[in-house]
């Protein structure tokens, strides 16, 4: 083999390795769907670009994606039903090592203590970033 191909199996090899600890490194994010499929899929494109972005190659996303019937969740609200959005993050973390709560509603239903992994409420991440904006701390989402 002559060098410039032993150089370029030597650099193949680093990059393999690389990748190969990126994926054992990235966790798996739960998406509790939005209030219709059609604003799910804003989530699910901004993560895995996100993880497109920072891994590069053909890298995406580890995701268990729970949609939600939002008539449900309008349901357990009306009829006080708070116990029964338990069930609904239940069912969205099982395998993930956090979850992101695609739906303001959701939050008001649910309690992050009622979770073993973290939740992540996106009105809360909105909120905090228009604040950090608004004081110069942070650059334009």
């Amino acid at each position: 083999m002559n060098e410039s191909r032993f150089e370029a199996s030597v650099q193949h090899g680093a990059m393999l390795e690389r990748a190969m600890l990126r994926d054992a490194e990235m966790k798996t994010i739960g998406l509790l769907g939005s209030m219709s499929w059609e604003s799910t899929v804003s989530y699910y494109q901004t993560i895995n670009r996100t993880i497109a972005e920072r891994l590069g190659g053909l890298h995406s996303a580890k995701i268990i994606l729970y949609s939600i019937d939002f008539a449900e969740i309008e349901y357990f609200q009306q009829t006080g039903q708070w116990e029964q959005a338990g069930e609904l993050l239940a069912a969205c973390q099982r395998g993930a090592r956090c979850i992101i709560l695609g739906c303001t509603e959701i939050a008001m239903l649910l309690q992050a203590t009622a979770s073993a992994v973290p939740l992540f409420d996106t009105a809360v991440i909105h909120a905090r970033a228009a604040a950090l904006h608004a004081l110069g701390e942070a650059g334009p989402i």
